[in-house]
């Protein structure tokens, strides 16, 4: 009987180590899922901080391609006029009369940036007053009177893209 005794206790003995084992598992397991939750929660804090940085990054490089645009431009001039006429050149257009006959006269200006935010225009006929107009850019454009004019800065250079507007129907490209 003191054999059973004795293995009764061992064998309570050894189930109790092992529920206190498993007790220690899901302590520790807990624990490492709540390390994890944290190690997570910083990660999304430094992602929402890279996720600002980038924001701040692109601001700053878009400014910084308006302030070179705007450099490149101040001094300088140049001509905005009409190229194509519903895909047609303009002055074929006009000759045939599928084009109003002052397009070009009424549609050539001579811009000269003079500041960051003012630009000179100098118009055809003498109906037609030169006067200053502010202009404004982004990363991606150069808006002058009513005209939205697309750019790139390639190599220190600016360049101009042509674009389209609607007039009545018709189709310009400048």
């Amino acid at each position: 009987m003191k054999r059973l005794v004795v293995g009764s206790l061992l064998v309570s003995a050894l189930l109790l180590g092992a529920c206190q084992k498993s007790d220690k598992t899901a302590v520790k397991s807990t624990e490492q899922t709540s390390s994890v939750t944290k190690e997570s929660s910083s990660t999304t804090i430094e992602r929402s901080s890279s996720s600002s940085e980038m924001q701040s990054s692109t601001v700053n490089s878009e400014s910084a391609i308006v302030a070179d645009a705007q450099s490149l431009l101040i001094g300088k001039s140049f001509v905005l006029s009409p190229t194509l006429y519903d895909g047609e050149p303009v002055n074929q257009a006009m000759d045939e009369q599928k084009a109003p006959q002052n397009l070009f006269h009424d549609g050539v200006a001579n811009i000269r940036f003079t500041d960051e935010s003012t630009a000179h225009i100098g118009l055809a006929g003498s109906y037609r007053p030169d006067h200053d107009t502010a202009y404004t850019l982004t990363s991606r454009t150069l808006t002058v009177n009513q005209h939205t004019i697309p750019y790139s800065i390639e190599n220190g250079l600016i360049s101009f893209d042509s674009w389209t507007t609607e007039d009545q129907g018709h189709t310009i490209t400048w």
